[in-house]
């Protein structure tokens, strides 16, 4: 009996151990993976490039359809080429990774010679099935976490990788743009690291080396203010606005005054930018846009008040 006790506790020690030497999940990059591709640029220029699909770029993958990254190395990619990371995020939603589009961002930066990654990220709408039940994902600040473990899997990988993980450049338009300005505003910010570990990021730096924000959605806090503020008088028949939603409008955009006044923001010669002249200033740098855009080409009738200006012939000269 002593003996097959012995034995019995020597089996179950064994077995122990070999639970306790499960091995853990690793991130990988293969270089021998790589598929050859080519885009063609409206221009007509076609660009060859490496195409490296499907990059986990976390080992704890909560949502297989966003967690992970496509990687474009175009011809003549060394190690020190600068990394272009778009993210296609809009409306907080989520966003699968994408291949290069030839008529967007992507596709010009593989074009000027940039390693392309374009990564996946949860967001508001983000949700798996688990064990029979729908899970939600997307609680924020997952669509960052996503992107930073993204950014840390490039810096992890740099020897391995064609580009220089410490020129990574973000982009993002919108709600992206937001993200691509949060990127850059909180590279290894302590407060992230807890759950970044938890999701199996890499244990390496996840700052960025610069961030494209095009009219990203930051100050969320005083959006809806200054909305009302700029277009509460603008009630379409379209789409019939309610006496409360009115009055609503009204006591919000009251909001707005008081908040950009206390920024003590300054125009170029100086002098106060204010609730009393913030409008102007708006419909200015609108008019100045559009002249500009008009001169460039652009179609702008004239009957909206626009029409070329001498700085036409320059930017022809130019062309």
């Amino acid at each position: 009996m002593k003996k097959f006790f012995v034995a019995s506790l020597a089996l179950v020690l064994c077995v122990c151990a070999q639970a306790a030497k499960k091995p853990t999940p690793k991130l990988v990059f293969d270089a021998s993976k790589g598929v050859a591709g080519s885009v063609t640029l409206p221009n007509g220029k076609k660009v060859n490039y490496t195409a490296y699909t499907n990059l986990y770029y976390v080992t704890h993958v909560e949502d297989s359809t966003y967690q992970y990254m496509n990687v474009f190395v175009p011809e003549g990619a060394t190690q020190s080429t600068p990394i272009f990371m778009p993210n296609y995020v809009g409306g907080y939603m989520a966003a699968a990774p994408r291949m290069i589009d030839e008529g967007d961002a992507s596709g010009r930066a593989l074009a000027e010679g940039y390693v392309v990654a374009i990564p996946g990220a949860r967001g508001r709408n983000s949700m798996i099935v688990q064990k029979g039940k729908t899970v939600y994902t997307g609680r924020a600040p997952k669509g960052l976490l996503d992107l930073k473990a993204a950014v840390r899997y490039l810096r992890f990988f740099d020897r391995d990788m064609l580009g220089d993980a410490e020129h990574i450049i973000t982009d993002g338009t919108s709600a992206g743009g937001a993200m691509s300005s949060l990127l850059g505003s909180t590279g290894n910010n302590p407060s992230y690291e807890p759950m970044l570990k938890a999701m199996g990021a890499a244990d390496t730096r996840d700052d960025v080396f610069a961030a494209v924000c095009f009219c990203p959605i930051i100050d969320l806090d005083h959006a809806d203010m200054a909305y009302e503020w700029l277009y509460g008088g603008v009630d379409e028949k379209i789409r019939p606005v309610t006496s409360e939603q009115v009055a609503v409008s009204k006591e919000l955009a009251a909001q707005f005054p008081a908040y950009i006044n206390s920024l003590g923001l300054k125009k170029k010669d100086g002098s106060d930018l204010n609730a009393d002249n913030y409008r102007d200033y708006i419909k200015q740098l609108l008019m100045t846009s559009a002249q500009d855009a008009k001169d460039y080409g652009a179609d702008i009738p004239d009957s909206i008040g626009f029409s070329f200006s001498i700085v036409l012939d320059f930017h022809s000269l130019q062309a």
